[in-house]
């Protein structure tokens, strides 16, 4: 059994994998997707603009532990991540900006004996986060959480994909608002 080991390599893979995937799913749902001007090249080009992304990352921070509280009231537009969405160069054009989280546990197989054993757990786990966002004013217009308890990380498209097509049908996003 290991202990509290970091997977970075991991991580950054899964990561741009999940991004993939739900960009797909809303290209799906008919939405048009344009990153103009937010890829990591970019970013590193432009330190003004690595200082707003960075206000914004630490301002959505802060109000999560809120939204996963009470997502029902982003109907009531009761959180913010602030206008300074507006400063964003994808925003100009835009009019949602959509937030995605994922955090996970990968459990080896010592650790789901040890959870078998005491209490603690025994599948590895991940959550998947997305925010939509009000691209002008920074009204957090949704917000969708979706667990995965299993294999997620070699086949995130198996145990998102789907479940993203039917919320994002539920939300009426994109042309499936028709369908």
């Amino acid at each position: 059994m290991k202990g509290q080991e970091g997977m970075s390599k991991e991580s950054e893979a899964w990561s741009a994998t999940l991004q993939a995937v739900v960009e797909s799913h809303l290209k799906g749902a008919g939405v048009q997707v344009s990153p103009n001007g937010m890829s990591s090249q970019e970013l590193d080009k432009n330190p003004e603009l690595q200082q707003v992304v960075l206000k914004l990352q630490e301002k959505y921070a802060s109000i999560l532990a809120q939204i996963d509280k009470h997502p029902k009231d982003t109907r009531k537009a009761r959180f913010s991540v602030g206008d300074e969405v507006a400063l964003l160069p994808c925003a100009a054009k835009a009019d949602t900006l959509v937030y995605v989280n994922g955090h996970g546990q990968v459990l080896t197989g010592g650790k789901k004996a040890f959870g078998m054993l005491v209490a603690g757990p025994k599948t590895s786990t991940a959550y998947l986060e997305l925010s939509l966002v009000d691209a002008k004013s920074g009204d957090v217009l949704a917000y969708l959480r979706l667990l995965n308890n299993g294999k997620f990380v070699d086949d995130s498209e198996k145990a998102y994909g789907s479940r993203l097509d039917k919320l994002f049908k539920n939300m009426k996003i994109g042309s499936t608002a028709k369908k």
